[in-house]
């Protein structure tokens, strides 16, 4: 569970607060969606949530635990964050890319087993973008870079699973796609389920 108390934040001393006492309760096994218009502060809240930003005031707990108290690595095996922006690692392979989306649960030095690029293959299946698999990321549209990024977030396999507008860059069909997805591992996986969309 996810608790936000008395949350704010301003991003300069002395300006319009962005975020405006804000209490929730966000529990395992949902998905949530932050509805809003540009600027309203959608992004901001995300970013707290993913402990890129600190609050100004007041707290935010995870599993009872402060998550400015939780370590960096620690963080990266409970939350996975896709942001707005499309990734701009050109060169590298997406295969190689989505693999990386295991590291949090390696050791020191290990590399990714079967299992992990097995993973990688069945999310990519999932997500019709496994004709992508052997493609460099600079080849790719805004739109398969944004699905990249998704699938890539989807196997880090971490319990919170933070989207900013994830379909926004999508045709109908992606979009459909992704959304099936996410509601298939939420049954599956008791997880939070987070996501912030334009009206």
């Amino acid at each position: 569970m996810i608790i936000i108390k008395n949350l704010n934040f301003n991003y300069y001393k002395g300006t319009k607060k962005v975020i405006n006492n804000l209490s929730v309760k966000i529990e395992k096994g949902t998905i949530n969606i932050l509805l809003g218009l540009n600027g309203c502060g959608k992004t901001t809240l995300i970013k707290l949530l993913s402990g890129l930003l600190e609050p100004t005031s007041g707290d935010i707990f995870y599993d009872k635990r402060l998550l400015k108290d939780i370590s960096i690595k620690e963080r990266s095996k409970i939350f996975s964050y896709v942001a707005q922006k499309s990734i701009n690692s050109d060169d590298f392979i997406v295969k190689d890319y989505l693999t990386y989306g295991v590291v949090n649960a390696l050791k020191f030095y290990e590399k990714p087993k079967d299992e992990h690029k097995q993973q990688v293959l069945q999310v990519s299946k999932k997500l019709n973008i496994d004709h992508l698999l052997n493609k460099k990321i600079g080849q790719l549209s805004g739109g398969e870079k944004q699905i990249i990024t998704i699938a890539a977030a989807i196997i880090q396999n971490t319990p919170v699973i933070i989207l900013d507008e994830p379909t926004s860059a999508l045709d109908f069909k992606n979009q459909n796609n992704v959304l099936s997805l996410l509601i298939e591992i939420e049954k599956e996986g008791n997880k939070i389920i987070l996501s912030s969309q334009n009206p």
